[in-house]
């Protein structure tokens, strides 16, 4: 399938707006008050000792994460995330694709390290409460319940520097969870998996399929998608 639109005037779409940063000035947030103890963490040997992870870990049962454990670092994934003001949002792309998003309460003008508890699904949540979700594989909740815990998180300027979070996501508030633990920062300069850098910008629609001038946008859908 293939759909083209034209336009006479410029055109700007807005995926997704990862604004590295927010308001205030640098260096380490203050911890907010904890509102419960989620203690869930990830056993010691199964996170690497340094450099940017996402580590996710799946009750048998859990419809996203299959009841699976999963690493995935600089050696095998590209892992990206962007802060606009008290809301972070993931992209971790390697043998899965994965999404996420978590949302501090309103409150916060930027994020900081704390527990924050009973949330909803991102970004139907109530805003006063925060919310989060997690998805990818082909797979994502209807209804979300669970908690995440800011452990650390830094900025420079008002540029996000470096985080760490864990999470605990509930399919439609009932059954198995799925935890996750990310940890990242600017500072990580380790080189990013060889395979996938190779992938980027390699596909170009076919010749002929669009104009050769003014504004557009071309869409190529496989059978299946």
């Amino acid at each position: 399938m293939v759909c083209l639109w034209r336009s006479l005037r410029p055109i700007w779409f807005v995926l997704v707006v990862a604004v590295l940063g927010a308001c205030g000035g640098g260096g380490e947030e203050s911890a907010a008050t904890p509102q419960t103890t989620p203690n869930w963490q990830p056993a010691a040997a199964a996170t690497p000792a340094s450099g940017n992870y996402a580590y996710l870990s799946s009750e048998p049962g859990d419809y996203i994460g299959q009841g699976r454990e999963r690493l995935y670092t600089a050696s095998n994934a590209d892992i990206s995330l962007g802060a606009m003001a008290s809301t972070l949002l993931v992209h971790v792309r390697g043998a899965q694709i994965w999404s996420g998003a978590f949302a501090l309460p309103a409150s916060a003008s930027r994020l900081v390290p704390g527990q924050f508890v009973d949330l909803q699904r991102h970004p139907f949540h109530d805003v006063g409460q925060g919310g989060l979700t997690w998805s990818g594989d082909g797979r994502g909740c209807n209804t979300v319940t669970g908690w995440l815990v800011v452990d650390r998180v830094t900025y420079t300027s008002d540029t996000l520097s470096s985080i760490e979070l864990r999470f605990e996501q509930q399919c439609e508030g009932v059954g198995p969870v799925l935890h996750g633990k990310l940890r990242w920062s600017a500072a990580d300069a380790t080189a990013i998996w060889g395979p996938l850098d190779a992938q980027y910008g390699r596909w170009q629609p076919p010749q002929g399929t669009t104009p050769t001038s003014g504004n557009y946008v071309f869409l190529q859908s496989e059978y299946g998608d």
